[in-house]
C-alpha cells in the first residue's frame, strides 16, 4: 500500500492513494424467432470456438433457453461488432489473443456495458489480478470441463434473467417495457418523465417524480436519487461530489443538499453489500477518505473509469486509484 501526498491538509490540492492488493468473424444460428439472449464466442483457437458452439447447442436442446451466437476470432473484430451493432448479454472471452487481447476488449466492454457477462478462458492463472479489474463472471480453463461450461452458462443465464424486470409505461398512446437495467437516469421535468437508455435512446412518459420512486422502489439500491427531478441508475455513476453526479455515459446531473446525504448512505450500502471480509481493510480506507472529504468538503473522483465500483459498481476491485481535488487553500 503506498500514499503520496502532495501536501498536506488545508494547502491540500491533491492526495493520491494507490492500493495493490483467415475471416475473422462469422454468424451462426440467425434466428428469426425471437432470439433471447446474445452471447459471443471469442478465441483464436477455431477448434475451441467450434467445441464451445457445440456445447452451447446441446444447452439450448437439454433446456430450451433461447439465445444466438457470433464467434469472432480476435479481439478487434468483436469489439467492432460491438460499436456497430450493440452489446452481447454474454461473452466467452479469450485471454491471449493478436491485435487486441482479451482484458483489453473486457475493459472497452465494461466502460461501455456495465452488465455485460464475461467468462474468461484461458489455459493460464497468471491473469486473475489483471481479472478483478473486468469483474468476470467466471474463468474456464483449458481444455473446457463440459459440466463447468453448463454449470457456468446456468449462473449467467440466471444473473442475466434477475436483470430483466421492466419499467412500463405509455405515451402517445404507446406501450413500453424498458429493462431496468438500460435505463441510465430519468429526469422529471413538468410531470413528465424523460427516461434516457444506455444506447443514448430518449422516452418521455407522464408521472411525478414521487409516484415514479414509489413504483421503483422494489429495485432496491438499484436507483439513486440525487435531485428533486433527477433519478440515477447507481451503475451508471462514475463520482459522486456535493455538487454533481458523473456518469459513465460522460454527462454531468446536479446533485442537491436535499438528496446528497440519502445517495451517500445508499452507496455505502452497496459497496457494504457486496465487500467480502478479505476486501474489508480496501472498504475501511475508501470510506476513511470520504469522512476526509466531507469534513474538508474535497470532491472525490475516482480517476479510473472502470473503477466507478467504489461509487456505484457492484464489486469493489483490488485496483483503484483515488483523486481527491479541492481549491488550494481550502
Amino acid at each position: 500500500m503506498t500514499f503520496r501526498w502532495d501536501c498536506f491538509m488545508l494547502q491540500v490540492t491533491k492526495i493520491y492513494i494507490e492500493l495493490s492488493v483467415g475471416m475473422c468473424y462469422y454468424k451462426i444460428h440467425d434466428q428469426t424467432e425471437e432470439k433471447g439472449m446474445k452471447i459471443a464466442v471469442c478465441d483464436d483457437d477455431r477448434l475451441l470456438t467450434g467445441e464451445i458452439d457445440s456445447q452451447l447447442q446441446k444447452i439450448r436442446e437439454k433446456t430450451g433457453i433461447s439465445f444466438e451466437t457470433d464467434i469472432f476470432f480476435d479481439g478487434e473484430t468483436l469489439w467492432e461488432a460491438i460499436e456497430k451493432n450493440g452489446s452481447y448479454d454474454v461473452v466467452y472471452l479469450d485471454i491471449e489473443m493478436k491485435n487486441m487481447d482479451g482484458i483489453t476488449v473486457a475493459r472497452k466492454i465494461r466502460e461501455r456495458d456495465p452488465y455485460a457477462i464475461l467468462i474468461f478462458i484461458s489455459s493460464y492463472d497468471s491473469y486473475y489480478e489483471q481479472l478483478f479489474e473486468v469483474e468476470p463472471l467466471r474463468f474456464l480453463h483449458k481444455p473446457i470441463d463440459p459440466e463447468k461450461f453448463d454449470e457456468y452458462f446456468l449462473v449467467a443465464y440466471t444473473k442475466l434473467t434477475s436483470l430483466e424486470d421492466r419499467l412500463h409505461f405509455e405515451f402517445n398512446k404507446r406501450l413500453y417495457q424498458i429493462p431496468y437495467r438500460d435505463i441510465v437516469y430519468m429526469e422529471s421535468r413538468r410531470r413528465v418523465i424523460h427516461l434516457f437508455g444506455r444506447n443514448g435512446e430518449e422516452y418521455r412518459f407522464y408521472k411525478k417524480m414521487k409516484d415514479l420512486l414509489e413504483e421503483i422502489s422494489h429495485t432496491g439500491n438499484m436507483f439513486i436519487c440525487v435531485h428533486c427531478s433527477y433519478v440515477v441508475n447507481y451503475y451508471y455513476i462514475k463520482s459522486l461530489s456535493s455538487t454533481e453526479a458523473e456518469l459513465l455515459t460522460g454527462e454531468k446531473l446536479p446533485v442537491s443538499g436535499e438528496y446528497k446525504n440519502e445517495a451517500l448512505k445508499k452507496l455505502d450500502c452497496i459497496l457494504c453489500r457486496f465487500v467480502t471480509s478479505y476486501d474489508r481493510t480496501c472498504y475501511n480506507l475508501i470510506r476513511n477518505v470520504s469522512l476526509i472529504c466531507k469534513i474538508f468538503k474535497f470532491s472525490l473522483r475516482f480517476r479510473d473509469p472502470i473503477y466507478s465500483g467504489i461509487s456505484g459498481c457492484y464489486n469493489p476491485l483490488k485496483y483503484f486509484d483515488i483523486q481527491i481535488i479541492c481549491k488550494k487553500g481550502g
